[in-house]
């Protein structure tokens, strides 16, 4: 599965990345995530947006199924907002994070989490540049069903996104030991790929 993955992502024009290559986001390109679960997942990637924040416009950045009723998206909204929609027959549960403020050409590393404690689904935790800065109760509702989804696959961009891309990790389990948990996935990962600049 990564050997296709690492095909289609060479569908999209190469930029210099956090270190080495990124990829341009200029049409939507589908990822195979062989394993997706319905009771946690993780998503974390380095963006360069060719855009301001307060830019009046609409970039999605990626969605996996339908995030209107069985599937998950991140997107800037045209008010300056950047959501992370999970999306269940019963409901849908909204992440955001005021990020009007970015000015083009700037990294920010952006991590989406879904996790469930003994099956019941807790919270959409979005992490901007290691901060928590939001993570919503997504009670009463399920996650996206991957055994319903006409396509499980991993959807980066379109013609909308103009940003850039890089150090993708997609995990299907939070695997950091300990009292920090989840945290320490996101600083891992943070500290791993960082650019500092």
């Amino acid at each position: 599965e990564a050997g296709r993955s690492v095909v289609l992502i060479d569908a999209l024009p190469a930029v210099a990345g956090t270190f080495g290559d990124g990829v341009s986001l200029v049409e939507a390109v589908p990822l195979e995530w062989p394993a997706l679960q319905q009771r946690q997942g993780y998503i974390s990637f380095w963006l360069r947006p060719k855009w301001n924040g307060d830019d009046g416009q609409l970039h999605r950045l990626l969605r996996i199924g339908d995030p209107a009723s069985n599937g998950l998206s991140l997107e800037k909204s045209a008010g300056g907002m950047l959501r992370y929609t999970m999306a269940s027959p019963e409901r849908i549960t909204v992440a955001r994070s005021d990020v009007s403020g970015w000015r083009a050409g700037q990294w920010h590393h952006i991590v989406l989490v879904w996790f469930s404690h003994q099956d019941q689904p807790v919270g959409l935790p979005l992490w901007i540049d290691r901060v928590a800065v939001d993570g919503p109760i997504a009670g009463g509702c399920r996650f996206l069903d991957p055994q319903s989804l006409g396509d499980e696959r991993l959807w980066l961009g379109d013609p909308s996104a103009q940003a850039d891309m890089d150090e993708l990790i997609c995990r299907d389990h939070l695997d950091a030991e300990g009292p920090w948990g989840l945290v320490a996935s996101v600083y891992r990962d943070y500290f791993r790929t960082g650019p500092y600049d």
